[in-house]
């Protein structure tokens, strides 16, 4: 390591040590730390309405799992930090270059391997949980690793944003008044630009995007029986072909007759509505008990950053440290962090991760792409002997262990298959490891890659060339220069 990184990293030791010194530890005393299946809750609300709040959210997660059957154990971990006050929730609103923003809504955070809610737990009329559940859908749909289109992604969170248990019964999908009112108001966009828009220009340009979308969704759920299956249609579709072509596929019809259709649909005076008798346990299967300080220093840690108020971020790292020095979670987050922000001297942090026995895949990503971009001599991608052969299998052997520890991972996968070409021998690890892809991305080019390497170390060369072929068909994503190096592999094979 250089003398500068070494003092750097000194550096911001010393400061997180002097954080620690002046930010005492929450009071386990305080909080409580609920286990549910497939969350944790961080909360000081006190254990009814902790329970009370797990609850719901489970009732919310079935009624969502009864529209979208995925499999749970693929999301990354989820933990709430539920507020007994508003004002316990305020420093961590999501803060941007003009200040903090948001009310009481609360915030959702999605990380590749973590995701946190934080929120204060009131309720009446202040409470509005739209947020919540608008990116729990996001969260849940993580765990389907198919490339679902913008405007469906964006329309089934906000049918699930206005989620609600009355009458012991799930409500969602009911109206949302100011999408209706914009729409009336706007007009729709035509179909043809609509099914075009790009996710920057939704966020950025398209004011109308997100209403059109959950406009769309809701008629193709609840306005015509059979919607349903022609939005299943659609989807599918919608993997294999442009958005224009899936449509028309799909539906058999203009685009104009669906802009009618639409236009007749936002005009009606009654919305059909999901619903189903609420599908909880009453939360007699979790388990709730004092949280130890590390744990609610570490979910405050995750919200902080997550919502940009670096300080805050800072002084709970600080706190975990001076509570549990051996926990390795400060360090995959300090790592992320400058990873994120760009900084270049982030690896010393992914070092002590490791060595505290971190299970964090994205910190073992991470020292797989510094170890390759630190290795690799400008040789294009996919090339055999392009990295050191111990240098290809120490970036191997992170690679396999992130994608154990979450294999929805495209970044991973890719970049195995690239090192595979330079390692002395394949192992075991390797080929269990494009196993577990050719299963969770079945379209991914990579994959073949993958297997084309192996089977080039087995000193099967005719096999290799075939998968190499079968990479670059059309049933398989190459982006970007990955496909010019795939066919300058194919050709060094073919010599």
């Amino acid at each position: 390591m250089a003398p500068v990184r070494n003092f750097r990293f000194r550096a911001c030791l010393a400061l997180l040590a002097l954080l620690a010194a002046a930010a005492a530890p929450a009071r386990a005393q305080e909080w409580l730390v609920l286990e549910a299946e497939g969350f944790t809750v961080v909360s000081d609300l006190g254990e009814r309405d902790t329970r009370e709040w797990a609850s719901e959210f489970e009732s919310f997660l079935a009624a969502l799992h009864r529209l979208l059957p995925l499999n749970r154990r693929l999301l990354p971990p989820l933990t709430a930090v539920v507020f007994k006050r508003s004002g316990g929730f305020a420093p961590y609103r999501l803060r941007t270059e003009s200040g903090l923003v948001g009310g009481n809504s609360g915030i959702f955070i999605n990380s590749s391997t973590w995701s946190v809610i934080g929120m204060p737990g009131v309720r009446g009329a202040e409470s509005d949980h739209s947020t919540t559940y608008h990116e729990a859908v996001h969260w849940y749909m993580s765990a389907d690793p198919t490339r679902y289109p913008l405007w469906f992604s964006e329309g089934i969170a906000e049918l699930f944003s206005t989620f609600e248990i009355a009458d012991g019964q799930s409500k969602w999908a009911r109206p949302i008044p100011r999408h209706l009112d914009y729409l009336r108001t706007t007009g729709l966009q035509p179909m043809t630009e609509f099914l075009a828009v790009s996710q920057d220009e939704a966020m950025h340009v398209n004011a109308t995007y997100y209403s059109q979308a959950w406009l769309f969704v809701h008629y193709l759920t609840f306005g015509r029986p059979d919607g349903p299956g022609l939005l299943s249609r659609f989807l599918i579709a919608s993997g294999e072909e442009p958005p224009l072509e899936a449509f028309r596929e799909a539906f058999a019809i203009a685009h104009g007759e669906m802009d009618d259709l639409l236009r007749d649909y936002l005009q009606q005076d009654r919305f059909n509505t999901g619903g189903n008798p609420a599908e909880t346990t009453g939360g007699s299967n979790f388990t709730v008990a004092p949280a130890p300080p590390e744990t609610v220093e570490i979910s405050l840690a995750r919200l902080a950053l997550g919502t940009r108020n670096f300080e805050l971020f800072e002084m709970h790292i600080a706190n975990v440290r001076a509570v549990a020095p051996e926990s390795p979670e400060p360090y995959d987050l300090l790592a992320s962090w400058y990873a994120q922000t760009g900084r270049d001297d982030f690896e010393p942090f992914l070092d002590e991760a490791i060595a505290r026995g971190s299970v964090d895949a994205r910190t073992w990503e991470l020292k797989a792409i510094a170890q390759a971009r630190a290795s690799r001599r400008n040789v294009p991608l996919f090339t055999p002997a392009a990295l050191e052969p111990a240098a290809a299998r120490e970036i191997a052997d992170y690679l396999t262990q992130s994608i154990r520890l979450r294999p929805l991972n495209r970044t991973a996968f890719r970049l195995l298959a690239d090192v595979l070409y330079s390692v002395d021998a394949i192992r075991e690890s390797d080929a269990e490891a494009i196993e577990i892809g050719s299963i969770v991305y079945p379209r991914e080019a990579a994959i073949p890659l993958g297997q084309a390497a192996i089977a080039l170390g087995d000193g099967d060369a005719a096999e290799a060339e075939r998968l190499v072929d079968l990479a670059l068909g059309r049933a398989f994503r190459l982006e970007g220069t990955e496909r010019g190096a795939v066919e300058a592999l194919r050709r060094r094979l073919g010599e």
